[in-house]
């Protein structure tokens, strides 16, 4: 948990767990085989009196997909097609849905190590500046990406970026909120909330590009020692990624 107290007694927190699970019934992720599942998460949640009045939560689910022995967009597929059937809109998060916040996000962009951090992935996510991975990465850092994969060093790093960064070439990185936690015997933590907004109209890591307007919520955590990161969790939901590429699709064949 990384988390920073306010002075009206309120909290934020951004915790990390892994969420498993056993597949036994039938729903959102098709029928019920029994299988086990694990999916990471990260929430930010703003607390008063122990309570969580407000909560901001991305969820692996390409774990969850990898998990059931399918694919990200195998699941995001059936999902559509399922809400196609029974006459329901297709469902996905975008900013269109939010509902105004009370808490007013904060960047703590005055200590130096958060500042560097995210100015690598200013450079990296929105500049496109893929030569950044080395100075922002120890050159065996591990780097925990959706699907539960785990990532080491430059090399691995450099091509999940270059996945994504292909597929939204025009994408526009927004930091909603960043914190840092110091503690002695420890490396330097930090979480950020952020953002990413573009166009699916690259061939990259989503495939064949369609033209669809892609909203990408993020969360990141982030070890760093020297002020270069020894170890990421990067999280995304590559499932509701898909789903908005797949309803425009729908909309361009229903057009």
């Amino acid at each position: 948990m990384i988390w920073t107290p306010y002075g009206d007694g309120t909290f934020l927190s951004s915790h990390r767990l892994t969420s498993v699970m056993r597949h036994t019934g039938d729903g959102v992720l098709g029928r019920a085989e029994g299988r086990m599942v694990r999916s990471r998460i990260i929430a930010d949640c703003w607390v008063r009196d122990q309570v969580v009045i407000e909560e901001w939560l991305v969820r692996d689910q390409a774990a969850f997909a990898r998990c059931l022995g399918t694919s990200a967009r195998a699941l995001a597929r059936s999902m559509t097609d399922r809400e196609l059937q029974q006459g329901v809109p297709i469902s996905f998060f975008t900013p269109e849905h939010d509902k105004p916040s009370r808490y007013k996000a904060t960047v703590q962009s005055d200590d130096e190590t958060v500042h560097r951090y995210l100015g690598g992935m200013q450079r990296l996510w929105h500049d496109k500046e893929t030569a950044v991975i080395r100075d922002m990465y120890f050159h065996g850092a591990a780097f925990h990406a959706p699907g539960g994969d785990v990532l080491y060093g430059h090399g691995d790093i450099d091509t999940f970026a270059l996945g994504y960064l292909a597929s939204f070439p025009d994408a526009v990185l927004k930091v909603e909120s960043a914190r840092v936690n110091r503690d002695p015997e420890q490396p330097v933590r930090v979480a950020v909330r952020w953002s990413l907004t573009g166009t699916h109209c690259g061939f990259g890591h989503f495939g064949e590009p369609t033209g669809a307007p892609v909203f990408v919520m993020g969360m990141s955590h982030a070890n760093l020692t020297k002020d270069k990161v020894m170890t990421e969790f990067f999280v995304t939901d590559e499932v509701s990624i898909w789903k908005q590429i797949f309803a425009h699709m729908e909309s361009k064949n229903g057009a």
